[in-house]
């Protein structure tokens, strides 16, 4: 289980992260093939409507999908959307996209997941393997790292042991689809786990697996270095994400505000890059946890971020909002962060960001309808110009 006092934010005291726990943000995941999880009509305007069994989704008329005409989402076939009236893949993404494009629909509440939940936070929604399945975290004094095979019927149940650590405290999964080579060859599935150190003290380390479709882990391994530090040396690594060329993940060097996001390319010399992310309006800005997430196949990085003012000033109560960044070949950013279109609500928290394998469905962590309760939603990608009718 993870500390949300001193891993939520951050790994911060367990005191401070009672505070900061509204205002912080965590880590990625990927999977393979989900087109079950289109929703087969419009989305519920109510954030907290439940979201319907993925029975029959995604479901167009004969005439409509011959054609590829379209008016909303809701007319194209799985893992599509509607752009300027036509039916196009959600994995339209490249190099050539405009991240201020990628918009999302209205959010929709997992109901399922998010059913009989009481002070626990729920963090970092991803999907998982196949269907409805979704791996999420539960944060309460501690993290633990669950699996829904359906988010829309049930909360799941934790991952046993050797993921699950008595007394000790998980996060950030990321399971991955695709195979790896070097030193993550034979993993596919990451987190990141809080122990005790020599003397007593904290440290977060970086951790893999080769799990199976139930999540039943075959063996867990520490990663090894630039992952994670030589032992015993004291720092933070946690929150990896992975594109298929390159790794993203926060590191604190001193196990307090020494705050870095690194990059490295995978198939390179195994040196990282130190990264700076920058937000609207142009303010350069280190958070404990940007929850970042990779696009495997394109070159855009999600992470959230808290709302900033005209002066880069944080907002009053310290809100969090969802951000996009295009990355050079070199993994770095190619220019400042966006807001996430339509995603994000203004002086709420909404945060750790990801895609569903066909790219269509943005899941993430948000208080909306729960104020002081983090709960886990999700929304469809839409034409931009689509927003602004609404």
């Amino acid at each position: 289980m993870r500390d949300l006092g001193s891993f939520a934010f951050g790994k911060v005291s367990a005191c401070c992260g009672l505070i900061a726990l509204f205002v912080s943000a965590a880590c990625s995941l990927l999977a393979p093939g989900d087109d079950s999880l289109l929703a087969g009509g419009k989305n519920d305007a109510s954030t907290d409507a439940r979201v319907d069994a993925p029975t029959g989704e995604g479901d167009v008329s004969r005439d409509a999908q011959s054609e590829g005409a379209c008016a909303e989402w809701q007319e194209c076939a799985a893992g599509e959307y509607c752009l300027r009236g036509r039916c196009r893949p959600c994995t339209d993404l490249d190099s050539g996209t405009d991240p201020s494009e990628l918009a999302f629909g209205e959010a929709q509440s997992l109901g399922g997941v998010n059913a009989n939940v009481s002070v626990e936070m729920l963090r970092f929604p991803r999907a998982f393997a196949t269907g409805s399945q979704l791996i999420y975290t539960r944060d309460y004094f501690g993290g633990q790292m669950w699996l829904s095979e359906d988010f829309s019927q049930n909360t799941g149940a934790p991952l046993a042991s050797p993921l699950d650590a008595p007394g000790l405290h998980e996060s950030a999964p990321l399971k991955i689809g695709w195979p790896l080579t070097g030193a993550l060859a034979g993993l596919n599935f990451f987190f990141d786990r809080k122990e005790s150190a020599d003397g007593g003290s904290s440290r977060v380390d970086l951790f893999g697996a080769s799990i199976g479709p139930s999540g039943t882990a075959m063996k867990v391994v520490r990663l090894p270095v630039p992952f994670n530090a030589a032992l015993p040396t004291r720092r933070w690594s946690y929150g990896l994400a992975l594109s298929r060329s390159h790794a993203f993940w926060m590191v604190n060097n001193d196990g307090a505000l020494d705050l870095h996001l690194l990059s490295m390319k995978l198939d390179g010399q195994g040196i990282p890059t130190d990264i700076v992310l920058e937000v609207p309006p142009g303010c350069t800005n280190r958070e404990f946890e940007y929850a970042i997430w990779a696009v495997p196949d394109a070159p855009f990085l999600f992470f959230s971020a808290k709302e900033r003012n005209a002066t880069c000033g944080v907002l009053p109560k310290e809100p969090f909002d969802l951000f996009v960044v295009k990355l050079s070949d070199a993994g770095v950013p190619a220019g400042s962060a966006v807001p996430v279109r339509g995603a994000s609500l203004p002086g709420r928290n909404d945060m750790d960001p990801s895609l569903s394998p066909d790219a269509c469905w943005l899941y993430f962590t948000s208080d909306r309808g729960s104020p002081g309760k983090l709960r886990l939603f999700r929304a469809h990608r839409v034409e931009a110009a689509a927003l602004l009718e609404q």
